[in-house]
C-alpha cells in the first residue's frame, strides 16, 4: 500500500466520479433532487482522500446529501438537517418528532431497508446469512437528555418515529479483520418513510465494481498547468477515459 498526494488532474477525476455515483445513488433509491448533480453542486467541506493505490476513498457535500467513499464504493450516506449541534436543539427536536405519527412499524423498516440495500448494490444474501440484525426505534428520555452519556434520566422513555436497522459480525475492510461491529446501517424517519442514513462498511458485501483509477501513473504525471488547460471536451474525455468501476 502507498499513499501519494493527489494532483488536480486527479481531484478532478475523483471528484467526477463520485458526483456519478452520488447521481447513480439519488435515481437508484427515488431520493428527492431537484437536479442531476454536477461539480457545481460540490460544496465545502467535500474531499478527496489521499491516494491509496489499492483503494479510493473521499466524500462529497451537497445542499442536501452527504456521501462518503472507501474501498471504492458508497461507504456512507446521509440526508443532511437532521443532527443536532447542540443539547437545547436535541431537546427540540425529539419534543417535535414524539408528536409526529409513524407510517411504519418495525417490519415495514426491515423491508425497507434490505430493498434499498439490495437496490443499491448490497449483497443481500451474504449480509443475512452472515450477520446478526437487529432493529431499534429511537427513544429519548424527556427530564434528561444527555450527550455525553451522563446525568439523570427519566423513568419512561419515549418512543421517536425514527427506525435503526443494522447488521453486525465480523468482516474484512480494506484488508482489516474487525470482529462484532456494524458493517451496515439504514436509518429511516418514519412519518415520511424518508432514507435518513445508510452505511456499508466492507466492500465484500458491494456487488458493482470498484471505483478505481485506471493508469493511475498517467493521471498522476499530468502537471497542474497542464490540465488547468483542458477545455470541456477534453475533460469529458479525460473522465471516461481514467475513471473505473463503480454502477452504470
Amino acid at each position: 500500500m502507498q499513499f501519494v498526494a493527489a494532483n488536480l488532474a486527479y481531484r478532478y477525476l475523483a471528484f467526477a466520479l463520485m458526483v456519478s455515483q452520488a447521481n447513480w445513488f439519488c435515481q437508484t433509491l427515488g431520493l428527492p433532487r431537484d437536479h442531476i448533480l454536477t461539480l457545481e453542486d460540490v460544496r465545502q467541506g467535500s474531499s478527496v482522500d489521499l491516494i491509496d493505490t489499492n483503494y479510493f476513498g473521499g466524500s462529497i457535500e451537497t445542499d442536501n446529501y452527504f456521501f462518503g467513499f472507501d474501498a471504492g464504493h458508497i461507504c456512507s450516506f446521509v440526508k443532511r438537517g437532521h443532527g443536532a449541534q447542540s443539547d437545547a436543539v436535541v431537546k427540540r427536536q425529539n419534543n417535535e418528532w414524539s408528536r409526529l405519527h409513524s407510517m411504519i412499524g418495525t417490519n415495514d423498516a426491515f423491508v425497507l431497508a434490505t430493498n434499498w440495500l439490495g437496490e443499491s448494490g448490497v449483497k443481500l444474501s451474504v449480509l443475512e446469512s452472515n450477520f446478526t440484525m437487529t432493529i431499534t426505534q429511537w427513544k429519548f428520555y424527556p427530564q434528561y437528555q444527555p450527550t455525553n452519556g451522563s446525568g439523570p434520566l427519566a423513568k419512561e422513555p419515549v418512543l421517536l418515529p425514527i427506525f435503526q436497522v443494522e447488521w453486525h459480525g465480523d468482516f474484512v475492510r480494506k484488508g482489516h479483520k474487525y470482529h462484532g461491529i456494524s458493517v451496515a446501517k439504514v436509518i429511516i424517519f418514519g412519518p415520511t418513510k424518508e432514507l435518513w442514513q445508510c452505511d456499508v462498511f466492507s466492500e465484500g458485501l458491494v456487488r458493482q465494481p470498484l471505483i478505481h483509477v485506471k493508469n493511475l501513473d498517467k493521471v498522476l504525471s499530468i502537471s497542474d498547468k497542464t490540465f488547468e488547460s483542458y477545455h470541456d471536451l477534453q475533460l469529458s474525455n479525460f473522465v471516461a477515459q481514467f475513471g473505473g468501476g463503480g454502477a452504470k
